[in-house]
């Protein structure tokens, strides 16, 4: 399941509420996780057959970029922060 996420939920971890086939449950959201970053839920995902335990529930971290004059200013001095070149390790 793809869990959109705010960039603040992101930097500073958050507890957020996911659905599941059993019905809802509180997920921690790491600090400093990455936009496509999989979390497990276990035994939280699609009913098994018979007597077999349910499997898990995976998500996947998108984070959702803020849209907007004041967003841009704000991601200016977010830039400001990165030390590294975000692809300096990016090879084919």
């Amino acid at each position: 399941m793809d869990l959109p996420m705010t960039l603040g939920e992101a930097v500073r971890g958050a507890t957020v509420e996911v659905p599941t086939p059993s019905g809802a449950v509180k997920v921690k959201i790491p600090p400093g996780s990455q936009s496509g970053q999989r979390l497990r839920i276990k035994g939280k995902g699609i009913p098994a057959y018979g007597s077999r335990p349910a499997g898990d529930l995976y998500l996947s971290l998108m984070i959702r970029a803020p849209k907007g004059k004041v967003s841009q200013d704000l991601v200016e001095k977010i830039d400001a922060a990165y030390t590294e070149d975000v692809r300096k390790n990016l090879r084919l």
